[in-house]
């Protein structure tokens, strides 16, 4: 399973088009999912970059992740500490 950040921009659209072409499991995560349209073979996880204690489950079961590099409110640091708590290294 890959994570993809910022799959509703234009460069996040982009990677989740080509990782499905090249027959990739993928999963996004959003603050808002009824307000996104994703292909129908994307898994959708609610979540916020910037609130660590909300990407528990959508980091659950991921091998790999994009994380496009620009959030809102949120330091490189605060991701970085939750993820070895979901089991990413």
């Amino acid at each position: 399973m890959i994570l993809v950040t910022g799959a509703s921009g234009n460069v996040g659209s982009h990677v989740v088009r080509q990782l499905l072409e090249a027959g990739e499991k993928i999963r996004v995560i959003t603050r808002n999912p009824s307000g996104q349209a994703f292909p129908d073979q994307v898994e959708v996880a609610t979540g916020d970059l910037t609130q660590p204690e909300t990407l528990t489950e959508a980091l659950s079961g991921v091998e790999r992740a994009f994380l496009f590099p620009s959030f809102r409110g949120s330091t490189d640091s605060s991701t970085r500490r939750s993820t070895p708590a979901c089991g990413i290294s």
